[in-house]
C-alpha cells in the first residue's frame, strides 16, 4: 500500500504536459461528478415546505364602491372584504358548517337555542379584544331596515343574549334548520363607528387592510397584509394585492405580463393563456324577477305571457334595471328583444351597485336582472317568503303568496335533507306557476391561477366567487426545505 502511494504522488513527474492537462481534467470531472451524485443523494431525501413571504395579485374589472361587510352586493367588493372579516362559522360549498372564531356550539333539544363559546384571546387587526358583544352588536346593525344588509332575513326573529365575553346564546322563535350556516356573519367592531369602519376596514380576517391606491378619484389598488394573530395561524403569504381594471382586455394584459397573478371570469374562459384554469360550477344564478306588486304586471296571466312570448291583450311599458356588467348578456338581450317584438315598450337602466340597491329598497321597477347568490344549505326563504317584501327585505318579486309561505316556513322548520329538499322543490313548482322569475342562466367560474402560487386546493365547486379564497391561510408562494426521516 506504501509503494502504491509513492507511485501515486511520484506520477506526475513521469507525465508530459498534455497527459497531465488530460489528468487533471478527468480528476475534475470525477469530482464534479461525485459532488453532484451527493447533492441529489442529500436533496431527493429532504422535504419541501411551505415558507412565509411573497405577494399574490388578484386583478378585477371594475371598481370597488361599498367596502362594508355587512351591505356590500359586489363578488369583488365581498371577495377582499371575506379575507378581513369572518364570523363564528363558516359554511363550505357542499354546505357543512365549521369553526371558525367560534370554538363550540350547543343546539338545544328543541332546536330553537344556540350557545356559542368563543375561542380564547380573539383580537381585531388593531389588536382590541373581540367579544360576544362585537357579536351582539353585529346582528343589531344587519337587523335594522337601514343597514340594507343581504343579512337581515337570516336574523328576523333571533334574540340575543351575551352570557359572558366569551358565551352568547341565540334564541329563536320557531326552529330554523339552516340557522347554523347563518353564523357565517361576517363580524364589525363595536368600538369603531361605521364611517370610521370604511375608511380604516378593522376586521378579525387572517388579512388585515393596510393600504389603497386612488388615481383621477379611483381606487386602481388594495393591499392587505398577514394577521400574526389569526386564529388558525399566520397565512404564509404576506401580502394580497387587489388591482382594478377598466377592461377584461386591459386586466387579461396584466396577467399576461405578470402584474397579477390570477383573476376570475364568469361562464366563459379567455383562451391560450398560461398558468393553471379552474372551471368551478357554482351557486351564482342570473335571474329576471318580474315585481308582482307593480300594477302592469300584477295578474299572473300577464307575466306568463311575457315569459311565454305571447301576444299581450293590452301593450305595457317596462322599467328595467340591471348593473352594466349584466345589460349585454346574451340571454337577456334575447329576452328583451322578445318583449319588444310582442310590441311592448322597454325601458332599461344600467345602475351601479350603490344606486342598484336604493332602486331595489325602493321597488322602483318593474323587471330586475341580477346576479343572485344562492346558499348551499336549500334555504330560498329570504326571496321569496312575504316578510321580505319591506324595505332592506330581498324578496325582489315582492311576492305575496300563502302557499309559498307555507312551503318555506315548513322546509326551515324541518331537519330531515331529503324533506327538505322536497318542500324547496314543492315551493320552486308553485313559483314556476306563478311566473314572478326566469333563471337565464347558472353560472360557473373560471379562474386562472399563475403556477408560481402554491398550495391552492383541487376545488370541485364553490357556491360564490369568494370561496376561491377560503383556504388562502394554506397558500404559499416560498419554499424552504428539511431533511427527510431516512437523510441520516
Amino acid at each position: 500500500m506504501r509503494n502504491l502511494w509513492q507511485r501515486l504522488v511520484d506520477l506526475p513527474h513521469h507525465l508530459n504536459t498534455r497527459e497531465k492537462v488530460i489528468a487533471l481534467t478527468l480528476g475534475l470531472v470525477l469530482v464534479f461528478l461525485g459532488a453532484a451524485k451527493f447533492k441529489d443523494y442529500v436533496y431527493n431525501r429532504l422535504v419541501e415546505l411551505p415558507a412565509a413571504g411573497g405577494t399574490f395579485t388578484e386583478g378585477v374589472v371594475g371598481q370597488p364602491h361599498l367596502l362594508s361587510p355587512i351591505s356590500s352586493l359586489d363578488t369583488n367588493e365581498r371577495t377582499i372584504l371575506s379575507l378581513i372579516y369572518v364570523g363564528l362559522t363558516e359554511t363550505t360549498a357542499d354546505g357543512r358548517t365549521l369553526p371558525v372564531l367560534a370554538e363550540s356550539w350547543v343546539i338545544s333539544e328543541d332546536g330553537q337555542t344556540y350557545t356559542f363559546t368563543l375561542k380564547p384571546n380573539l383580537k381585531w387587526h388593531d389588536g382590541q379584544p373581540l367579544t360576544t358583544s362585537d357579536v351582539a352588536a353585529t346582528i343589531g346593525q344587519v337587523s335594522d331596515p337601514e343597514t340594507k344588509s343581504p343579512f337581515m332575513a337570516d336574523w328576523a326573529g333571533v334574540t340575543v343574549e351575551i352570557k359572558d365575553e366569551r358565551t352568547i346564546a341565540f334564541h329563536l322563535d320557531a326552529p330554523n334548520a339552516p340557522f347554523l350556516a347563518t353564523t357565517d356573519l361576517p363580524l364589525i367592531p363595536i368600538h369603531i363607528s361605521n364611517v370610521d369602519l370604511q375608511q380604516n376596514l378593522i376586521g378579525d380576517g387572517p388579512y388585515a387592510f393596510e393600504s389603497s391606491k386612488t388615481k383621477n378619484d379611483k381606487m386602481t389598488e388594495v393591499r392587505l397584509k398577514s394577521f400574526a394573530d389569526w386564529p388558525g395561524g399566520q397565512p404564509y403569504i404576506d401580502q394580497l394585492v387587489w388591482r382594478f381594471y377598466d377592461s377584461t382586455d386591459n386586466l387579461v394584459k396584466a396577467y399576461k405580463n405578470g402584474q397579477v397573478d390570477s383573476f376570475a371570469e364568469w361562464s366563459s374562459a379567455t383562451p391560450n393563456l398560461s398558468g393553471t384554469v379552474f372551471r368551478l360550477p357554482s351557486q351564482r344564478h342570473r335571474l329576471l324577477f318580474l315585481n308582482t306588486a307593480r300594477d302592469n304586471i300584477k295578474d299572473v296571466n300577464v307575466r306568463k305571457h311575457l315569459f311565454e312570448g305571447t301576444k299581450l291583450n293590452n301593450l305595457i311599458t317596462l322599467k328595467i334595471i340591471t348593473q352594466p356588467s349584466l345589460a349585454n348578456h346574451p340571454d337577456f338581450v334575447a329576452q328583451l328583444k322578445v318583449w319588444q317584438d310582442q310590441g311592448n315598450t322597454i325601458n332599461l337602466e344600467q345602475l351601479d351597485s350603490v344606486a342598484l340597491l336604493d332602486r331595489i329598497d325602493s321597488h322602483d321597477y318593474d323587471v330586475l336582472f341580477a346576479d343572485i347568490d344562492l346558499r348551499a344549505d336549500l334555504d330560498i326563504y329570504p326571496l321569496w317568503h312575504s316578510s321580505q317584501r319591506g324595505a332592506g327585505g330581498y324578496n325582489f318579486a315582492q311576492l305575496d303568496d300563502k302557499e309559498t309561505d307555507q312551503k318555506l316556513e315548513e322546509a326551515r322548520r324541518t331537519l330531515d335533507l331529503a324533506k327538505r329538499r322536497l318542500l324547496t322543490e314543492e315551493a320552486e313548482r308553485r313559483l314556476h306557476d306563478l311566473a314572478v322569475y326566469k333563471d337565464l342562466e347558472q353560472v360557473p367560474v373560471i379562474w386562472h391561477v399563475n403556477n408560481r402560487i402554491l398550495g391552492i386546493p383541487k376545488l370541485q365547486y364553490v357556491v360564490d366567487s369568494p370561496d376561491r379564497f377560503a383556504d388562502i391561510a394554506h397558500w404559499y408562494i416560498k419554499t424552504r426545505h428539511r431533511p427527510g426521516s431516512s437523510l441520516k
